[in-house]
Formats: C-alpha cells, structure tokens, sequence
C-alpha cells in the first residue's frame, strides 16, 4: 500500500514539471498505449496532482510497507510524507495566480498542519548519481571523464554579483576562483594628502560571466573595440562551477531543499495562508537552513543584518556589467524571498524560473 502511494507522488512531482514546462499536456490517458492520447487543460492537471498528493501523504502508513531500494529516502515513509506535503505547498503556490481559490484551500491545509513539512536538511529530496559510467552524472561524464572544456558552465554574471554586493560566502562553495583572474590596477596616493602615487594591483577571483554558458558575444550590444565590457575575456577569466560540489561523478541532484521548503511557508504566511510564524520568521530559517547546509551557519547572522537582507531594508546593490540592471533588493517581503530561493536552489534553476514567470 505504502508503495503505490510512493509511486503516485513520484507520478505527480514529474507531471508537475511537465505542465510547468508545456502547459497543457497529456494525463489521464498518458501510458495508454493509444496512438492519439487527449490532452488535459493546465487547471484540470494541478487540480488532480494537489488532490493525489493530499490523498497520498494521508494514506501513508509509517508502520505499514516500505520500499528499501528506494533512491530518494532509503525506504524512511515519514520522509515520503514531509515530501508530498511540501511539494503540494509548493505547487499551490506555483498555482495561486491563476486559480487562487484552489491554491489557497491546499495551501492553508498543508500550513495547518506544519510540522508535516520538510524542515531539516537531512529530510530534504535528491537524488544521488553513481560512480561507475553507467550511472555517473552527466557534468562528470562530459567535463571531467571526457575533458570537453568547452562543456564547463561558468557562473551567471547576476548570480555572481549578488554574491558580491551581500559579501555571500557560499560563493566558496557554488563556485571555483578563475584560473586566469582580471586584474584591477589603480594609481593611488601612498597617503592622505600625499601626491606621491603608488601602483595597487589586485585580482577578481570571482566574476561571473554576462552569458551563462561561456564566452559571452557581446556584438549584439553594437559596442566596439575598448568599448566591450569583458574586451578579450574567455572561460578561463570568469569562475566556473565548484568541482567538489558538483562535478564529481556520485552528484547529489536536489528536488526539493529544506531552504526552499521554508521560503514556500514565508510565502504562504504572506498570503495569508496560516501558519505558526511571521512570513520574516519563515524566510530567516530557509537562510539559515541554505548557510548551515554548506557549512556556513557561523555567517548567517550578520548576512541576514545587511540592508537589503534584513527584512523590512532595501539596498540599491551594485550596477552590472553594462549597466542594465543591479543587485538591488527591495523592502518588499515576495521580492525578498524570491532572491534567496534563487540563490538558495543553484544551480537547480527550474523552480526558479517557474517562480520568476509567476511573480
């Protein structure tokens, strides 16, 4: 019994993300066989992928069956619970502008009833690859194993400037320094009032690049020669992913942390949803739950201090390369949050993006 209804929130966390994807897509008749399968509309899909997630956390038994080749929690039901859970709060919410009453009703249940939800690092989902080339991870098959350079993904230039302007130490784990770091040289007075100049030297060990995924082009900008930001940088100038954490062969791959799962409840607390605690109280956790999973939990409280950070603050940040945009972060409570679950879930974008279109 327990095991059907493992199957069933695995079944709906992955149509999840292909309505999130697609939108209307095939369900009831998906696996059929049939040629020609009818399409569910978008409402219809979340509709019955909230009620299933509902059903099947209830009608999980922990004294009941298990499943011990389970990949996600080693066969822990209590652990399935807090998952389905979480992941019906977190989809109500990827709901709640298009059909708020629907979200609102499973979303105030789930918050009734918290202390169902993931809350602890060592509850969060993943899934963990192998070491062997059957089951290793693709980064490690393609970037390491095969060595194709050209494959490695260097880090986002608004990521890194938001880990710049917060002075956000988990930088050291998201991220390697550059092999070959830009360097700043400035002429300055070797003392107040002096007009005898020295030259200073220094590096920028991490700096992300303006395109994602290597050197950027930036001829579409029309800016010429000098004019370039970046003029002649390559791969090598900017910092690529961290190596430890993520190109080793046996990767963790994140579906839902317990950062994320606590900025879902300062979100819901925002909308009125229920809860035991402020929407500030929420938010505050998943920052510490994201600095202690990377072994910075001593840093959280003076990040969280910062202007911008602090809830109720703002700060105007840092312009980026060409001007366009900054790290500033508003006093607003969403916008808050929507910052730290980007920076919380790197590099697994696609909750992200799905927030960002919503908001």
């Amino acid at each position: 019994a327990n095991r059907v209804e493992m199957a069933r929130i695995w079944w709906a966390y992955t149509q999840s993300i292909l309505v999130a994807h697609f939108g209307p897509c095939p369900m009831k008749e998906a696996g059929s066989g049939n040629a020609t399968v009818a399409y569910d509309t978008e409402e219809e899909i979340y509709t019955e992928i909230l009620d299933m997630l509902k059903n099947a956390a209830a009608a999980l038994d922990p004294s009941g069956d298990s499943y011990y080749d389970d990949p996600l929690f080693d066969g822990d039901v209590n652990k399935w619970i807090k998952f389905a859970n979480t992941l019906r709060l977190k989809l109500a919410l990827r709901a709640s502008e298009a059909w708020p009453a629907l979200a609102s009703a499973h979303g105030q249940e789930v918050m009734a009833n918290e202390d169902g939800l993931i809350a602890s690092n060592d509850e969060e989902a993943f899934l963990q690859f192998g070491t062997t080339v059957d089951d290793w991870s693709n980064f490690y098959d393609q970037i390491i194993y095969e060595n194709r350079a050209e494959n490695v993904p260097c880090m986002n230039h608004m990521f890194m400037l938001f880990m710049k302007t917060y002075k956000d130490p988990r930088v050291e784990s998201f991220a390697e320094p550059a092999i070959r770091p830009f360097v700043i040289t400035e002429d300055l007075a070797d003392a107040e009032g002096s007009a005898t100049m020295v030259s200073v030297s220094y590096t920028i060990d991490y700096l992300g690049a303006p395109v994602a995924n290597g050197s950027p082009d930036m001829d579409e900008w029309g800016l010429q020669g000098a004019d370039k930001p970046f003029q002649g940088f390559g791969d090598d100038n900017y910092s690529q992913w961290n190596q430890a954490n993520y190109m080793q062969p046996d990767l963790n791959s994140t579906i839902l942390s317990a950062s994320q799962s606590k900025f879902c409840q300062a979100e819901a607390a925002l909308k009125g949803w229920g809860g035991s605690k402020s929407a500030q109280a929420y938010y505050e956790e998943g920052i510490d739950l994201s600095f202690s999973k990377w072994g910075y939990a001593a840093d959280a409280t003076a990040y969280k201090a910062q202007d911008g950070i602090a809830w109720g603050t703002s700060a105007s940040g840092d312009r980026n390369f060409d001007g366009t945009g900054s790290s500033a972060i508003s006093d607003d409570g969403l916008e808050k949050i929507a910052v730290q679950r980007w920076l919380s879930d790197f590099p697994w974008g696609f909750d992200t993006w799905c927030m960002q279109r919503r908001t």
